[in-house]
């Protein structure tokens, strides 16, 4: 039980995460990134990705504790309509605009399902139509399939921070997945 986890194991936990309400790595062994010497690069830039979305995370944490709506959400709270979401669990809504769909395995590959709906990949700012399988998705280590509701204006922190001890959440701003978004990474 103390032994270090593998490389994939401690990113893909860190990717999912970052798209929870709290992220924080539990366990009695080594959990600091720089026993992960060959991934502590990619966890650093996830790591600040979470930075960046504690504005939103506060927003959506916000409207759960007004509605006792929780923050991750089961594609059926969504699209109660829709049968195939009454049996997909492994995809998530992060609040009301994230769809998150986590890689739980080695292959680095997966099924992902679009809700109807205009999507946008959160990374890579590709717009997909929804009501459709993308089908046997190969996802490098430092991927996670992430969509955007299309027209939804995420609250972001601007400015690269530490710790929360160092932001000011007035400072945030509206990051609009529209027309122009070419990914968080890209805008």
């Amino acid at each position: 039980m103390n032994s270090i986890v593998d490389d994939d194991v401690y990113m893909r936990w860190t990717q999912f995460g970052v798209f929870s309400s709290h992220i924080r790595y539990h366990g009695t062994n080594k959990r600091e990134p720089w026993h992960y010497p060959a991934i502590a690069p990619m966890i650093k830039k996830w790591w600040k990705l979470r930075y960046t979305l504690i504005p939103y995370i506060v927003e959506q944490s916000r409207k759960a504790i007004a509605s006792g709506a929780p923050l991750l959400q089961a594609l059926i709270y969504h699209h109660p309509e829709d049968k195939l979401c009454w049996h997909i669990d492994d995809e998530y809504y992060f609040g009301d605009d994230f769809l998150v769909a986590p890689v739980m395995n080695s292959e680095n590959r997966r099924d992902v399902y679009l809700p109807e709906g205009k999507w946008i990949n959160f990374f890579t700012g590709e717009r997909l139509e929804g009501g459709r399988w993308l089908k046997n998705l190969d996802i490098p280590l430092d991927e996670m399939p992430v969509y955007v509701r299309q027209g939804a204006t995420i609250p972001v922190y601007p400015d690269e921070v530490e710790c929360t001890d160092e932001m000011d959440l007035s400072k945030s701003t509206g990051l609009h997945i529209g027309p122009h978004f070419k990914g968080i990474f890209k805008n």
